[in-house]
């Protein structure tokens, strides 16, 4: 089966995901790929855009979120670094 490509906004830039979900650790990743699992816990994440039933929110670690078109997604620090 060919899973279509997606495009979607992370921090402002448009990245191709042929992922139908995404999770919180592969979220940050486009935004800071050297981190390791240490690191992630400084992070926050939200988005817009999202599937129907759940259109908007924040990811944490471990969580997953379906992909639509065009989701936005916002990675931040949100501890000294």
């Amino acid at each position: 089966m060919h899973e279509e490509s997606k495009r979607i906004i992370v921090n402002g830039r448009c990245q191709n995901v042929r992922a139908d979900r995404l999770s919180f650790a592969s979220v940050v990743n486009f935004v800071y790929p050297q981190a390791d699992h240490r690191d992630l816990q400084g992070c926050s994440v939200t988005f817009v855009r999202g599937p129907e039933g759940k259109p908007s929110g924040s990811l944490r670690a471990g969580e997953e979120v379906y992909v639509q078109p065009y989701m936005v997604f916002n990675v931040a620090l949100t501890t000294g670094a």
